[in-house]
């Protein structure tokens, strides 16, 4: 919504700026109302990560690439102020290592272009969507007392069903609907 209203050349400093005022509001206050009320409509405990994408983007292109980078490191801090679980911090701090390794070290992404990747690649947005509300509502529906094997299976058939579905979405809505937004974009 951000980048549509105001474009995208200040986005990354827009997403940092918020992280900047909402981190330190959030920890200094004890309101489970303001807490709701910063998490509900600027998904704060994720904000770090979508910002992380935004400056690594920035700095891949080479705009204000030092910047972009101080920048992911101020946005790993916020990041990692927001968990409390060591694992999420240890994955976090891998993410935002991988970030910046790829952005430094460029030639590192002709590992990523091959063709399985790029496809599972077009069709993220869709997965990320897509997962969390049909993948929890399969897997919590389960009955207790399956043997192992009967779980693994239908997690298996569910991410395979879930990644065709997220093809699916990805043709039929996501690309047509760029289509559309670049036209209006120009």
């Amino acid at each position: 919504m951000i980048a549509t209203l105001l474009g995208t050349r200040y986005l990354a400093a827009i997403m940092v700026s918020a992280l900047a005022v909402l981190v330190p509001l959030y920890h200094m206050s004890s309101s489970a109302a303001l807490h709701f009320y910063m998490e509900a409509p600027f998904f704060l405990h994720y904000l770090p990560l979508f910002a992380a994408g935004v400056l690594a983007y920035e700095a891949f292109i080479d705009r204000r690439r030092t910047l972009a980078l101080a920048g992911l490191v101020l946005v790993w801090l916020a990041a990692m102020s927001l968990l409390r679980d060591a694992h999420e911090m240890a994955f976090v701090t891998v993410f935002f290592i991988t970030f910046a390794t790829l952005v430094v070290r460029r030639p590192w992404l002709g590992a990523f272009a091959v063709r399985p990747l790029v496809c599972l690649g077009s069709i993220s947005y869709a997965l990320y969507l897509l997962h969390g509300n049909l993948g929890l509502l399969v897997l919590t529906a389960l009955p207790v007392g399956w043997p192992l094997w009967g779980y693994v299976a239908v997690a298996l058939a569910l991410i395979g069903s879930l990644m065709g579905l997220s093809w699916v979405v990805s043709v039929v809505v996501e690309r047509p609907a760029q289509a559309i937004a670049r036209r209006f974009d120009r």
